[in-house]
């Protein structure tokens, strides 16, 4: 990535905090973008009979965090899933990024605010290409 931002990483983050800080920083940095970037509350305990609305309602398994419907080059948007500490993609994640992937979209996890901030900088300028899907 050639842009590159630096922030203090805040002990124990967890996946929701950093979420909350990126979307703070787009909205200071990026305000022209920020209604087309949007969280996708997909996960979180629910009380049963909510969780099975929802799934009727689409909720889909393995959708990631946040989507910015802002095309770029090849790709028609970018999904961004926030983790924290050692937490790796599960299994229906993985299978969306690469359906995501296959479909012509970004996909890319992000681990802090800078993961983010670098990934968001260099896909909206531009700086991504089909080596980086």
């Amino acid at each position: 990535m050639s842009v590159k931002y630096n922030f203090k990483t805040k002990r124990n983050s967890t996946e929701s905090d950093t979420q909350a800080r990126f979307f703070a920083w787009l909205l200071k940095n990026y305000p022209e973008l920020r209604l087309l970037c949007f969280a996708v509350p997909n996960g979180g305990s629910r009380h049963v009979l909510e969780a099975i609305n929802l799934k009727k309602s689409g909720v889909t398994p393995g959708i990631p965090d946040v989507y910015c419907a802002i095309s770029r080059g090849e790709f028609h948007g970018l999904f961004i899933e926030f983790k924290a500490g050692r937490n790796k993609l599960t299994d229906a994640q993985k299978m969306m990024f690469e359906k995501f992937s296959k479909a012509g979209y970004k996909c890319e996890v992000c681990y802090s605010l800078e993961d983010a901030v670098n990934v968001f900088v260099d896909y909206v300028e531009g700086k991504v290409n089909e080596q980086n899907r």
